[in-house]
C-alpha cells in the first residue's frame, strides 16, 4: 500500500510525494517507509529517496536511496548492505558482499569480513535449479587467521574451513535422490569463529546421501552416510562412523485380518557395510551387518478404553564383535535375537469448551485431557557388551 499528499502518473510510473509505503493493515500500520519522494513502477520496482524506516512512529533506519523490488520473483545483482560491529574475541568487524543473479536458474553470493585482531573471513553461496525437480546448494566458509594472541606474545592459529552441500532430485519412475554433505576442518575452528552458542557446543558433523523409492505399503533406500563426533580439540579425539553403503527396506502397517481381532503387519530390514574409527579402536573397512525386525500389532476397544498391543522380533547378524576383555574388534561373528513387546492403554478423552478470556482474543477455548499408560519389555539381548556401536539399532538392550 502506498499513500501520499499528491502524485503524478507518467505512463506506467507513479511519482509519489510526501508519503509512505507499507504492507501492514491501515490505518495504523506496524511499520512504514516514509519519505519526500517515491518513484514506483507497479509490478517492477519502487525507489524511495531520503527515506526513514519507522516502526510505529519511531525512526529506525535512514537511507538516501532505497530500492525495493515489486516483481513476483525478484532477482537483481548488486552489492549487499555493508555491516560493522565489534567482538571482544575478534576485534572490530567490517563486512561487505555481492549477490550475482547469474540467470533464471542460478545465483551466487560472496561475502567477506575483516576482523582487526584475527584476519579475514570468506563466505561463498552458490545454488541452482538446473531442471524441474532438481535443485542444489553449496556454502563454504573459511577464515585466514593470524592467530589468537597469547600471554607470552605468540599467536595460536585457529583458522579453518567448513562447507555444506545439499541437493535433491526427482530421478524418475518414482525414484528420488537426496544429499546433505558437511565438512569441518577442526572443532577448534568452529568454536573460535562461530556466531551462535548452539553451533559452538554442537560437536557433530553428519553427512548423508541416498536414493529411495516408495510404492504401495513399501519403501526402499540405498544410503551412504558419515557421522563424525569431536570429543576434544585434537585430531585424535574424533569418532567416525560410516555406512558404505546400507540398503534399507520398510513395510508400513498393513491389515492382514479383521475377523476376530484386527491384525496389522509391518517390517524393517537393512543390510550394509560399516566402519568405525576412534583412538585405540577400529573396525575393518567393510564390517557387515544384517538386521530384520517384523512386527505384529492389534487393537482392542473396551468401554471407551483402547488397548494397543504389539510384538516385534529382532534378528541381527554382525560380521565382527567387540572383545569385552581387551575392548578390541574380533573377527568372530555375532548373532542377536530379541523380542520386543509394547502395550499402550488409552483412556477416554475428557474435553470441555470454555469462553476464552479477552487477552486470548475471545471466542472459544477447548481444554482436552488425554491419558495414556504404556508398558515396554525387551528380552533376549545376552551379549550387549560385545555388540559394535554403529547406530541406534545397536543400543537395543533388555528392559522392562
Amino acid at each position: 500500500i502506498f499513500q501520499g499528499r499528491w502524485a503524478q502518473k507518467l505512463k506506467n510510473r507513479y511519482i509519489l510525494y510526501d508519503g509512505f509505503v507499507t504492507n501492514c493493515r491501515i490505518p495504523k500500520p506496524w511499520w512504514r517507509l516514509t519519505g519526500p519522494k517515491f518513484d514506483i513502477i507497479p509490478g517492477e520496482r519502487a525507489l524511495a529517496y531520503k527515506s526513514y524506516f519507522k516502526v510505529r512512529r519511531l525512526p529506525i533506519l535512514y537511507t538516501p536511496v532505497f530500492y525495493k523490488s515489486l516483481e513476483a520473483e525478484p532477482r537483481r545483482s548488486g552489492f549487499l548492505t555493508p555491516n560493522a560491529g565489534r567482538s571482544t574475541r575478534l576485534g572490530w568487524m567490517y563486512g561487505l558482499g555481492y549477490f550475482w543473479a547469474i540467470n533464471r536458474s542460478y545465483d551466487a553470493m560472496y561475502r567477506t569480513r575483516i576482523f582487526t585482531q584475527r584476519g579475514m573471513s570468506h563466505e561463498i553461496d552458490f545454488r541452482g535449479k538446473p531442471r524441474q525437480g532438481t535443485e542444489f546448494g553449496f556454502t563454504l566458509y573459511g577464515v585466514n587467521d593470524r592467530g589468537r594472541l597469547l600471554g607470552d606474545g605468540t599467536r595460536f592459529k585457529e583458522g579453518g574451513v567448513q562447507y555444506h552441500i545439499s541437493a535433491k532430485s526427482d530421478i524418475g519412475n518414482g525414484w528420488t535422490g537426496f544429499a546433505n554433505i558437511n565438512y569441518l576442518s577442526s572443532f577448534v575452528f568452529r568454536q573460535a569463529f562461530t556466531q551462535s552458542f548452539n553451533e559452538a557446543i554442537f560437536s557433530e558433523v553428519n553427512s548423508i546421501g541416498f536414493i529411495s523409492k516408495s510404492w504401495s505399503y513399501y519403501s526402499f533406500h540405498a544410503v551412504i552416510a558419515r557421522h563424525q563426533l569431536f570429543q576434544g580439540s585434537r585430531a585424535v579425539d574424533e569418532i567416525i562412523i560410516r555406512k558404505l553403503p546400507s540398503f534399507e527396506f520398510y513395510a508400513r502397517d498393513r491389515r492382514l485380518s479383521h475377523k476376530i481381532l484386527p491384525i496389522w503387519f509391518s517390517m524393517e530390514a537393512s543390510a550394509g557395510f560399516f566402519r568405525r574409527q576412534q583412538l585405540l579402536f577400529e573396525t575393518r573397512s567393510f564390517t557387515e551387518r544384517l538386521d530384520m525386525a517384523p512386527r505384529i500389532s492389534t487393537a482392542l476397544d473396551f468401554k471407551g478404553f483402547r488397548i494397543l498391543p504389539s510384538m516385534t522380533l529382532h534378528g541381527t547378524a554382525y560380521g565382527a564383535r567387540r572383545d569385552p576383555s581387551t575392548f578390541q574388534v574380533s573377527g568372530q561373528n555375532l548373532q542377536r535375537f530379541a523380542s520386543d513387546i509394547n502395550v499402550d492403554i488409552i483412556s477416554p478423552t475428557l474435553e470441555k469448551v470454555f469462553d476464552a478470556p479477552k487477552w486470548l482474543g475471545g471466542g472459544k477455548l477447548k481444554h482436552v485431557i488425554e491419558t495414556r499408560v504404556g508398558y515396554h519389555r525387551v528380552d533376549g539381548v545376552n551379549r550387549f557388551g560385545e555388540t559394535l556401536r554403529l547406530d541406534e539399532l545397536d543400543i537395543l538392550n533388555n528392559t522392562s
